[in-house]
């Protein structure tokens, strides 16, 4: 739930082509617009996909990705574990969603992909 809150805020609220792309480039991320559409999209979509339990696999792939990055490349570098602590939270979330798959209700079980 939190990952559809947040895709919701950079593509409606913060606007992705002009705070998040200003906060990716501050955090020196490489193609900054590139990065800032790809993260918002995977959090809106996903998290959506995420909760009737679609693509969970393929999903916690992506987010093994995104907070990897996240984790280590911004808020370590930046501000220290300390402020990173729910990002460290999120990949290990991320590590779950592949290792375990998703539950017996989800779409992915009635198609056979789990």
């Amino acid at each position: 739930m939190p990952l559809n809150v947040l895709g919701y805020q950079k593509w409606f609220q913060f606007g992705v082509w002009t705070g998040v792309t200003t906060a990716f480039t501050k955090y020196g991320l490489p193609v900054p617009a590139v990065f800032a559409v790809v993260s918002a999209t995977l959090e809106l979509v996903g998290g959506i996909a995420l909760l009737v339990g679609l693509f969970t696999r393929w999903f916690g792939l992506l987010y093994i990705c995104e907070f990897t990055i996240t984790f280590f490349y911004v808020k370590l570098r930046l501000t220290g574990f300390v402020d990173g602590r729910i990002d460290l939270m999120m990949l290990a979330g991320a590590m779950l969603l592949v290792l375990a798959g998703s539950g017996k209700a989800a779409i992915d079980k009635a198609w056979g992909d789990a």
